[in-house]
């Protein structure tokens, strides 16, 4: 039979040794965001970023070939203004760009969008698939369909943003039992 002490440690080590992967990517936030047009259409999403960096910025194949400056995954839906879902799409996954036309800049300081965004999913070969772009705080901006058919837009492009609740990854909530159990048995001795 094992000593509290000796059990304790055990466990504590066990835990850290599970959460370890997720202490790896603590740099990573998330956050959800919303843009709503004049006429109750709607676009929202979320993504996930590198919070060490003062700028995230990342664009599509077909601005000189993409980049990505720390977007590590992005989602978007699109809905009516009755709130059915439209259409939703993945742009970035595991800091890989799949939208050619992707413009997107974000300030994690301030929490907002910069310049001029683009997210959602264009092909000329169905008119099944929505995006939104603007150019923040100057001029309209606008949620078309790939056709060409202009669903609705803003006056002064604004997009909300706030950090998006996350639930505790597995390994962290391993953890934190952890050393809520060494500190039960630690009563118990």
């Amino acid at each position: 039979m094992m000593k509290p002490l000796t059990q304790s440690v055990a466990i504590v080590v066990m835990a850290c040794s599970i959460c370890a992967p997720n202490i790896a990517h603590s740099s990573l936030a998330s956050a959800e965001f919303h843009w709503l047009g004049d006429g109750g259409y709607k676009a929202s999403g979320t993504f996930t970023y590198n919070d060490t960096l003062e700028s995230i910025s990342a664009k599509g194949s077909n601005y000189d070939g993409g980049f990505n400056n720390g977007l590590d995954h992005l989602d978007i839906s699109f809905y009516d203004p009755f709130d059915n879902l439209l259409f939703n799409t993945t742009n970035v996954q595991d800091g890989v760009v799949s939208y050619e036309y992707l413009q997107f800049t974000f300030n994690p300081g301030t929490m907002a969008f910069e310049d001029y965004f683009d997210l959602g999913a264009y092909s000329e070969d169905s008119e099944a698939l929505y995006y939104v772009w603007g150019q923040m705080g100057s001029g309209d901006s606008y949620l078309e369909r790939s056709d060409g058919v202009t669903l609705d837009s803003q006056a002064i492009p604004a997009i909300t943003v706030r950090p998006a609740t996350i639930p505790l990854p597995n390994g962290l909530a391993l953890f934190v039992t952890g050393i809520l159990s060494l500190l039960g048995l630690r009563k118990l001795a």
